[in-house]
């Protein structure tokens, strides 16, 4: 999987990148309840139906999946059993 760049700058993710979390989203709405009763409040690294690392800090999974090397693909999720919910102001319109 490739990341599309313009000269050099990530402009937006590849469509197999878009492909693949999706398809790892909807694996993971399916596996939710199994993951709750195993790393509820954990980060998961999870990938075709499958656990293959957590822990409860975002940032040292990360560091742990990615090391040195180059970043690539991957659907990490924080297993909770109610979802937070994106809420955006703005600022009042004048007339």
């Amino acid at each position: 999987m490739t990341i599309a760049k313009s000269n050099d700058i990530i402009a937006y993710p590849a469509p197999e990148i878009v492909a693949y979390m999706e398809q790892q989203a909807d694996l993971f709405e399916t596996a939710k309840p199994q993951l709750i009763e195993q790393f509820l409040g954990r980060y998961v690294w999870f990938e075709n139906g499958q656990v293959l690392d957590s822990d409860v800090d975002r940032e040292i999974l990360l560091l742990r999946l990615y090391g040195d090397g180059e970043p690539r693909p991957l659907f990490i999720r924080k297993v909770m059993t109610i979802e937070p919910k994106l809420l955006v102001r703005s600022a009042p319109q004048l007339k």
